[in-house]
């Protein structure tokens, strides 16, 4: 209940923000964010940008013609609701997409070029040993995959329909999750599942003079069982 009063907040505060037309806005005024994403459970990337006029928390923009984005030669249009309830340009791809160019065009024909490359993230995965929690004791999972590095965040979720636990890190060179059994009561037994994610956020590498980011996500998941 918490989560979805929370993603409502953000629901309401994105709604509340006015949209704009790309033309009326002075091109160093706009801020860009770019996203990669990939799902290795189901083996699909998202990619999705967003703009904004004055910073982050600015006004959505509309990319009018003769202003576009594209990523890997091809055209996204704006969505009116956002990706992630803030990108509301975005795409998704059967497979891995590994490299993602993002070329922005602005009123004037300029261009702004950014690339995200997925493994510039160390990939993750759940050990395969890992069939069943036991509410009895701490749950305990070393993933497979390098030690984590700056800047890079991690996170653990175990949903079992409404109950959840999760945890995060982001300490360099972690490389296990431990949930205390106290945690693990919030569960009742049964069927469930376990996502492991990583992500990181770097700057754009050419910037209209306002700024933006570049988020990278690798996740994956697992059905599992939790037993008394």
């Amino acid at each position: 209940m918490k989560n979805l009063i929370y993603y409502s907040f953000i629901v309401v505060v994105l709604s509340s923000c006015k949209t704009e037309s790309s033309v009326e806005v002075d091109t160093k005024n706009i801020y860009q964010a770019y996203y990669l994403s990939y799902d290795k459970t189901e083996n699909t990337t998202t990619v999705a940008a967003e703009f904004r006029d004055g910073g982050p928390m600015g006004n959505d923009l509309v990319l009018d013609s003769p202003s576009q984005i594209t990523v890997n030669g091809d055209v996204i249009t704006h969505q009116n609701i956002g990706y992630l309830l803030s990108y509301h340009y975005y795409k998704y791809y059967s497979g891995e997409v590994a490299d993602a160019e993002f070329v922005f065009t602005d009123k004037f024909g300029k261009t702004f070029t950014n690339n995200i490359n997925l493994y510039s993230l160390n990939p993750v995965d759940i050990p395969s040993g890992i069939i069943t929690i036991s509410k009895s004791n701490d749950f305990v999972l070393t993933w497979e995959g390098e030690p984590l590095e700056a800047a890079e965040d991690i996170s653990l979720t175990i949903l079992r329909g409404e109950e959840m636990v999760s945890k995060s890190l982001s300490q360099p060179g972690a490389t296990t999750f431990t949930v205390p059994k106290d945690d693990l009561v919030v569960f009742t037994t049964g069927s469930a599942s376990i996502k492991l994610e990583i992500s990181r956020m770097d700057n754009i590498q050419e910037s209209t003079g306002k700024g933006g980011d570049i988020k990278i996500r690798y996740f994956v998941t697992k059905d599992i069982t939790i037993e008394e």
